[in-house]
């Protein structure tokens, strides 16, 4: 506050008299600075090292937090590349399993397929033999008949018994 007075006063006496300024030195300057430096030393290890401290703790334990957020970063990062060239692997193991099953599902398939056609082949050479067979027999026994139908087709026609 003394300080004030002072400033306030040296602007008015500058202002108005336009001379020299004037400045009388007393005791309250060496007070204020006894004062001040008092403060100084009874707030020093009360107030501003424990301030100080603080920041300076605060900083060690932000640059202790990127620190630790980089190594936490670095480490997925390495977890990542490591699960990236496994699902890789295993991409390839899967597509390499992928392929030998549809391999041999269609060798399975053609095997199957081969059986069927032998099988239908053989029914269907079994089923012409059947027929031919039965049509061979159908023929024979009509054979035997046409002689006795001719005649009986001719009687009726002519009206007259016919002689073989």
């Amino acid at each position: 506050m003394a300080l004030a007075t002072l400033a306030f006063s040296l602007t008015e006496t500058h202002l108005s008299s336009g001379s020299a300024v004037d400045l009388d030195f007393n005791y309250t300057v060496l007070i204020q600075v006894a004062l001040f430096l008092f403060l100084f030393l009874v707030l020093k290890p009360l107030l501003f090292n424990p301030m100080l401290a603080l920041f300076k703790e605060r900083e060690r334990r932000t640059e202790e937090t990127v620190a630790r957020a980089k190594r936490i970063d670095e480490d997925s990062a390495q977890a990542k590349e490591k699960y990236d060239s496994a699902m890789q692997v295993v991409r390839k193991e899967a597509g390499a399993l992928r392929d030998r099953l549809r391999n041999e599902g269609v060798k399975h398939e053609a095997e199957l397929l081969s059986v069927a056609r032998s099988e239908a082949t053989a029914r269907l050479d079994a089923g012409r033999k059947t027929v031919a067979k039965d049509r061979d027999l159908a023929k024979a026994a009509l054979d035997q008949d046409i002689a006795k139908i001719a005649r009986d087709l001719g009687s009726r026609a002519l009206g007259r018994e016919v002689q073989p």
